[in-house]
């Protein structure tokens, strides 16, 4: 009829009134500080005039982090964009500073978003993970979308449409939660990240985008075939969403009208379908069969509005009133004009769904036009990779330069043992040769022996100063370790951070290396010490006048023949091809250490490009474009050396054959031991200074090390503060008893009770008190959750600090240990015995009806 008609449009705008969506709390979190953390950890990965670039960024960065999570957000489509931007930046700089127990160190402290606290504080967990914080970041952009989707306006296509999209994108945060929390900081941070809370997070959200579509096509009067459809998914979503929500898990999470109002929905929407479906009969001439489907959307709709309870949701008693009416017109019609058979309401054809809606991915960057704040920081994989590189390369270069000095070295003790060129300089032995004066000059240019023995007296004083860095860092570590075991007997189980044995157990390994290397050194210095004595004397005279040179010298008488002349300009032709083949070197030794190539720009092209380095095969690639050339003039260096020897050998021979007084004399042995002193002062002079050098780089490593060391015992005595309070928190809660086990009716399908006696047939003038195990007519408490979860058990991995050519300091293999975390603890309050001849049903919280009877207690 014409008035049935009208009330039907009516029904189809009385929905979007109804405001009954479910919205999710935010995660609270507290202020940290982030710039001393991040400044520490570039310093000693990168160096200082790195952090001076990035010092401003640094700062802007905290500000971000206040903007997004610690100040109040309003629902407003900018707060999204400030969350995505801050979840775009922890995304951008994982590969770049990686915030974790083993590299910068921050304690990110969030509390549960359903918690909603007392005066012993609220369920909260701190750990030091950027995956933790990008996790919270991501739970509140979802909550906050479906906030902002339960303010739409309803009444506009724009609204539904923009409504609809909020609850899919939340879904989709809230389903990445669940598959990627738990694998990738393996412990439940919070009640709000168990995958049971997070599944009926998800189901919620498809069910209420799935309703504004249903909302649309109602606007819309699509035909009531498709309407049905539409409406029978939506129940069918609201149906799982109540029963994750349900789950025993989760149940005491939610606020007290949740559970109601997906149970009213799931029953509304069933009857919606009924109702459009029962139209669709109409149309079709089923008179019979639309009388049926109608009675069973008056049971469903009843049944939500015993859902309800006492929540005002008046579209439950819109849709109840039409359904009755229009019921009751399909039975006259039926009973006086069709007289169609009415079939059973199990006989009904199940209606058709139709989803509409699914869990959106999420985007990656999600914020428009992002730009990562460290652009000038190279992700760490590069940087690991340039370390590599310039190991390498110092490590090649190292061991070319290396042959050439030690072959260098060889030639100069050949020629000193021939005491060349000094014999062929002063054919009269009475004069000092020409290149003992020029090598004396050379000595006292330098310094003398004044410079040697000033860098000796140095060494000490420089490797004292390290071991005491070095040692102050072992004292920090062993006084921490030392009260974690103080804390950890007096709280015993309760101490559940990790020990602090296993948490600096890499860093003993890193100063363990580091002692070694100073007990390399020590030795070094001996062995340097040992020569300086041993060429003591020719230095003396080396370093005294060209007066005082002559007169130290023996005089000895020398003649040589024609024939030796020939023999001694053949040897001064070798001396100049000697000369020229040592500034060849010296020149060769140049061009090793000049060689450059642009590797980053190639490291970060491999990356961009294939998304992963494979670091060898381009550090070995270009090792060999760079320096193959080089290494074949070393080979050929050393080759011509060796043929040059030979001709001054034989030269040699026949100078000392045609000589006469010939055989061996003081003045002979003494130019030879001042030609060995004046090449041991050269190296001497060079191992001194890489001492020092080596020292003073050491000490920097050494200081870093220790401000790493530092940085771990502060973190954990602000740690050891927190947990301590918390501790004595709970004490102060009284749940301090042992952890009982989970119920067995928790884990196992409840068993129905037996049969209670039969009521008592003498006459009592009051009941007796309830026997302790009758079925309690209260649900039984949740388990409770643990707030403090298990900490990571992993140590800083020391990166490679030193500078190409300097001493290399691997990483340590990487061995994540975590153990899962399991929530064990439950409480069940005891129940009211409930007389036979009295019987309710068993309820559950806020009065609603138990999904199950609990098991007898």
């Amino acid at each position: 009829s014409t008035q049935l008609k009208q009330k039907a449009d009516d029904y189809y705008k009385s929905y979007k009134t109804m405001s009954s969506f479910l919205t999710c709390p935010l995660k609270k979190t507290q202020a940290v500080d982030i710039i001393k953390p991040i400044s520490n950890y570039i310093t000693n990965t990168f160096s200082g005039s790195v952090l001076n670039e990035n010092k401003n960024v640094i700062a802007e960065f905290s500000q971000l982090r206040g903007n997004a999570v610690v100040h109040s957000l309003d629902k407003h489509e900018i707060s999204v964009e400030t969350l995505q931007r801050y979840y775009d930046q922890l995304v951008a700089m994982e590969g770049k500073l990686p915030i974790a127990e083993d590299q910068i160190r921050i304690s990110f402290t969030w509390y549960d978003a359903f918690n909603k606290g007392s005066i012993f504080g609220s369920t909260k967990c701190s750990l030091s993970s950027g995956d933790y914080e990008r996790f919270c970041v991501l739970f509140n952009m979802a909550a906050l979308l479906s906030q902002l989707a339960s303010i739409q306006n309803l009444s506009t296509d724009d609204g539904l449409k923009t409504a609809a999209k909020y609850y899919q994108q939340s879904a989709g945060m809230f389903s990445y939660l669940k598959d990627n929390v738990f694998p990738a900081l393996h412990t439940l941070p919070t009640p709000d990240f168990s995958v049971s809370c997070l599944t009926a997070l998800v189901s919620i959200m498809l069910a209420q985008a799935q309703d504004c579509f249903y909302q649309k096509a109602s606007s819309d009067k699509m035909k009531d075939a498709v309407v049905a459809k539409i409406a029978m998914q939506t129940s069918d979503f609201y149906q799982d969403a109540n029963r994750n929500a349900a789950h025993y898990e989760t149940k005491g999470l939610w606020e007290k009208d949740w559970i109601p109002v997906l149970q009213a929905k799931q029953s509304y929407f069933a009857a919606a379908a009924e109702f459009h479906q029962s139209k669709v009969n109409e149309a079709s001439n089923k008179y019979g069969e639309r009388v049926a489907r109608l009675q069973k959307a008056e049971k469903l709709i009843n049944d939500g509005i015993k859902n309800a309870g006492n929540l005002n949701i008046p579209d439950l008693k819109n849709l109840a009133g039409h359904i009755s009416k229009n019921l009751v017109q399909a039975k006259k019609d039926n009973e006086f004009i069709y007289l169609d058979k009415v079939p059973a309401q199990d006989q009904l054809t199940p209606v058709e769904r139709a989803t509409l809606v699914k869990a959106l991915p999420i985007s990656s960057p999600m914020s428009t036009n992002f730009q990562d704040l460290f652009t000038k920081l190279v992700p760490m994989s590069v940087h690991q990779a340039l370390s590599t590189y310039n190991g390498a390369k110092g490590a090649l270069i190292n061991s070319e330069v290396g042959k050439l000095r030690e072959a260098t070295h060889f030639m100069n003790g050949v020629l000193a043992s021939l005491n060349l060129p000094a014999a062929i300089e002063d054919l009269s032995g009475e004069k000092v040769p020409q290149s003992v004066l020029e090598k004396s000059s050379e000595i006292k240019e330098k310094g003398g022996l004044q410079i040697i023995d000033q860098m000796i007296q140095n060494l000490p004083d420089l490797l004292e100063r390290n071991r005491e860095v070095l040692n102050e860092a072992f004292r920090m570590m062993s006084e921490e370790e030392q009260e974690d075991q103080k804390m950890r007997e007096y709280f015993k189980e309760r101490w559940t951070r990790t020990p602090s044995a296993k948490l600096t157990q890499q860093l003993k390994e890193e100063g363990a290396k580091y002692k070694s290397i100073l007990d390399n050194a020590t030795n070094a210095d001996n062995i340097v010490k040992a020569k300086y004595n041993e060429h003591r004397r020719g230095l003396d005279i080396l370093s005294k006048s060209d007066e005082e040179i002559a007169n130290s010298l023996p005089k000895v008488g020398a003649t040589t023949s024609s024939s030796g002349m020939e023999a001694v300009k053949e040897l001064r032709f070798h001396m100049q091809q000697v000369e020229q083949l040592k500034r060849a070197r010296e020149e060769l030794e140049e061009e090793f250490k000049s060689a450059t190539v642009d590797i980053q720009s190639k490291f970060l092209q491999a990356l961009a490009a294939e998304g992963y380095l494979d670091c060898q095969k381009i550090v070995d690639q270009n090792i060999e474009d760079v320096y193959a050339g080089l290494r074949t003039q070393v080979e050929k260096s050393i080759e011509d050396q060796k043929v040059l020897l030979d001709k001054i050998q034989a030269a040699y021979n026949n100078f000392a054959a045609a000589s006469s007084g010939t055989g061996a004399n003081p003045r002979d042995q003494m130019l030879k031991d001042l030609a060995s002193a004046y090449d041991a002062y050269m190296e001497l002079t060079s191992n001194l200074q890489e001492g020092s050098k080596f020292y003073n780089n050491l000490t920097e490593l050494l200081l870093k090390f220790q401000n790493k060391v530092g940085d771990l015992v502060f973190a954990r005595k602000t740690e050891k503060e927190d947990l301590t309070k918390d501790l004595q928190l709970e004490a102060a809660k009284g749940t301090t008893a042992p952890t009982p086990s989970i119920p067995v009716h928790y884990q196992q399908q409840p068993v129905k009770p037996d049969r209670p006696p039969p009521p008592n047939t003498q006459p009592t003038p009051a009941p007796r008190a309830s026997p302790q195990n009758q079925p309690s007519s209260n649900p039984p408490q949740q388990p409770q959750y643990n707030p403090y979860p298990t900490q990571p058990t992993l140590m800083p991995q020391p990166g490679y600090y030193g500078p190409p050519g300097a001493m290399p300091y691997p990483s340590f293999p990487f061995h994540p240990n975590y153990g899962e975390y399991h929530i064990n603890q439950s409480q069940v309050m005891p129940g009211q015995y409930i007389p036979p001849y009295n019987p309710q049903p068993p309820m559950g919280y806020q009065g609603y009806q138990w999904q199950q009877r609990p098991s007898q207690q």
